[in-house]
């Protein structure tokens, strides 16, 4: 993203003022060698204009991506995705907490399309300041109990949140999550993605009646009452390490792709079920562009030292 793009002018006096302070901020930060001042430069946009989010997002933000694991990596693929239509804006860093979604909206190319990771406490904040078309929704599951609610809690916090999505917004639903999936129920318009989900022991009670959860043959029910996984639009397959998505018109094959492993190709099927079915991308070059992602914020990166590839 660039530093260097001009403000349009229906951009409001005072958030302009304020992102001009804020990249300040952040310049001074990495002379200073603390960082790359994102969090410091959105703190100070935030602080000279509250309004500044909602200012910046302007329409322009095709998806927000948010889980405990893998949220990072599938904004990555989505966002390679979404660059067959222009530039792309999103975090190159993984700041996704409100002063970096203000931060990469401020600094990024004002005609380009934002694909944002955020935080899963945070997303209830900016998903309504932000208004994407499409909101893409991982597993919920125990990751850093230390600084973060459980994750009960912040299903609720998104279920609240789905039933007054903004109208253009679009929820695509890893549907193998029970958690995420009782969030989204009642989300007015949901696409369904059977994304893969071998951890589920945060789902075994039931968030709607609090009966005991069954799980098994890829799919799961609650005991009691009629809470169960629905039929999704897109699968993930792992045919014996062969990967594949298949969605309503055609199968798509993953092998292939620069991240490894069958969690980051079942984060591609969700990215490309929310790039085909919500943003009407062309599948198979979204497919190709995620090819191309070798890294993310260092992980999986390969570099050499010496004669060793490390």
């Amino acid at each position: 993203t660039s530093s260097l793009c001009p403000m349009p002018a229906k951009i409001p006096a005072r958030t302009r003022a304020a992102v001009a302070a804020g990249r300040a901020a952040s310049a001074l930060s990495r002379l200073a060698g603390r960082g790359e001042g994102l969090v410091v430069g959105g703190k100070v946009m935030q602080r000279l204009s509250p309004t500044a989010l909602s200012d910046l997002a302007d329409d322009r933000v095709a998806a927000l991506v948010s889980a405990t694991n893998g949220k990072s990596s599938t904004t990555r693929l989505l966002a390679a995705a979404v660059s067959q239509g222009g530039p792309v804006v999103t975090q190159e860093t993984g700041a996704n907490m409100t002063d970096g979604v203000l931060s990469a909206l401020a600094y990024g190319a004002r005609r380009g399309q934002a694909v944002l990771e955020v935080d899963e406490a945070y997303l209830p904040i900016i998903l309504p300041q932000t208004r994407p078309r499409a909101v893409l929704l991982g597993a919920l599951t125990r990751d850093q109990l230390d600084r973060m609610n459980e994750v009960a809690m912040v299903a609720r916090k998104w279920r609240t949140m789905l039933q007054t999505v903004p109208a253009q917004t679009t929820a695509v639903v890893n549907c193998d999550d029970p958690i995420v999936t009782w969030a989204a129920r009642r989300a007015p318009r949901v696409i369904w993605v059977a994304a893969g989900q071998k951890w589920n022991a945060d789902a075994s009670v039931c968030l709607e009646c609090g009966a005991l959860m069954r799980f098994g043959d890829g799919t799961w029910a609650c005991t009691e009452c009629d809470n169960a996984r629905p039929e999704p639009s897109w699968r993930f397959v792992d045919d014996h390490g062969s990967y594949s998505a298949q969605g309503p018109q055609g199968s798509y094959d993953l092998n292939g792709l620069g991240l490894p492993g069958w969690f980051n190709a079942a984060n591609a099927t969700a990215a490309l079920a929310a790039a085909t079915d919500v943003l009407g991308l062309d599948p198979t070059e979204s497919v190709g562009r995620m090819r191309g992602v070798t890294a993310v914020s260092g992980r999986y990166e390969v570099r050499r030292i010496g004669a060793l590839d490390v």
